[in-house]
């Protein structure tokens, strides 16, 4: 289930109950307790357009895309929506094609740069560019990525910037099953690229001796379709969350070069040729957005620190997975923080005033706790 897209539109999969699994045994304390449904909604911005990606600017603004539209927006404070997009890029927004990563250059202060992922006008292909803000209008576009897969579903389209200063972009199976473990294929794999024109491949990406060109961007393969991944602030870890087939949706901790087992393998295999989520859902519940709370908050409680929490489509709830191990590598727990009510959630942000901010098809929320 895919949910970056109108999928209301289409055949939501009910929700259902959490299967929790994977990372072995933890000798470690028990995670702290914290109530169920301990997270509310805040209402800040309505009246949108399919937002995702949001993203803040040191200067205070910001930035989201506009999934159906191709327009990216700017948010001035205090929560103003600027009047006339900030770009208005040409899509295709065919099944869950369209305007759909965003991400705003480490350097943003200096450079002014803001990348963006999107399905190029035709719908065969993905694309990822860069545009310089001057004066809050976007100019000089770049070319990062070209012809990228592209499917009407599994579609992908989520960017960031890690820790390490790298671009990290995850592209779905394009609706072939096979591509994720095709290592000359760039569907269904998360990639690790600088951010120059062309998107060099970093001397020390896993793959990076491949004679393959495509091969030399991979930084983990074996994936389904992606709609959120995160670094943990304390750990430097990735996370990623990935929708399943009609089961077995995932979480799962990225390492350089590892391999996550679709189509062969789902869920918690116990296949050593795979590496297993730390934790599924069956049935699906269509996981969007992810972010890590760091440890020093100050507006979350205790049993939020370091944790991650998980946004999905199918009935708009938000969980807590609560990391567990002396590397905060394990699954310790999990529960539902939010139990839904403003319809499918997408793209989760953890801002500069600390506090987390979740989009729905039409506006955008603040997480607050009870």
């Amino acid at each position: 289930m895919n949910p970056m897209i109108a999928v209301a539109l289409l055949v939501a999969l009910s929700s259902g109950p959490v299967g929790c699994g994977g990372g072995g045994g933890d000798s470690g304390a028990p995670p702290p307790e914290i109530p169920s449904a301990s997270l509310q909604l805040q209402p800040v911005l309505s009246g949108l357009n399919f937002p995702v990606s949001l993203q803040e600017a040191p200067d205070g603004r910001l930035f989201f895309s506009e999934r159906l539209t191709g327009n990216i927006r700017v948010i001035n404070a205090p929560w103003q929506l600027a009047g006339q997009p900030f770009c208005q890029v040409p899509i295709s927004a065919n099944g869950e094609q369209g305007l759909l990563g965003l991400a705003l250059d480490p350097g943003f202060a200096q450079n002014h740069f803001v990348y963006v992922y999107y399905t190029a006008p035709g719908g065969t292909a993905n694309r990822v560019v860069r545009y310089t803000d001057l004066g809050g209008v976007c100019a000089q576009e770049t070319v990062i990525l070209d012809n990228l897969p592209a499917g009407t579903f599994h579609n992908g389209g989520i960017i960031q910037f890690g820790p390490d200063g790298k671009l990290y972009v995850v592209i779905g199976d394009a609706e072939n099953s096979a591509n994720a473990q095709d290592p000359t294929s760039l569907a269904g794999k998360l990639l690790r690229v600088n951010a120059d024109a062309g998107g060099s491949a970093p001397s020390d990406n896993p793959f990076v001796s491949s004679a393959n060109a495509n091969a030399r961007k991979v930084y983990s393969l074996g994936h389904r379709n992606s709609f959120g991944f995160t670094f943990h602030p304390t750990t430097g870890d990735l996370w990623e969350a990935e929708n399943g087939p009609t089961d077995n949706d995932e979480i799962n901790r990225i390492v350089a070069g590892g391999n996550y087992g679709w189509p062969t393998v789902r869920g918690i295999a116990g296949n050593l040729n795979f590496i297993d989520p730390i934790l599924t859902f069956t049935p699906p519940v269509a996981p969007t957005g992810i972010v890590a709370i760091p440890s020093n908050t100050a507006v979350y409680p205790v049993g939020f620190r370091d944790n991650l929490l998980v946004a999905d489509f199918n009935d708009g709830k938000i969980r807590r997975i609560v990391l567990s191990g002396a590397g905060l590598d394990r699954l310790g727990s999990a529960d539902v923080a939010y139990q839904g009510g403003n319809g499918g959630l997408l793209s989760l942000m953890r801002a500069s005033d600390g506090f987390v901010y979740v989009t729905n098809q039409s506006a955008i929320f603040r997480v607050v706790p009870l």
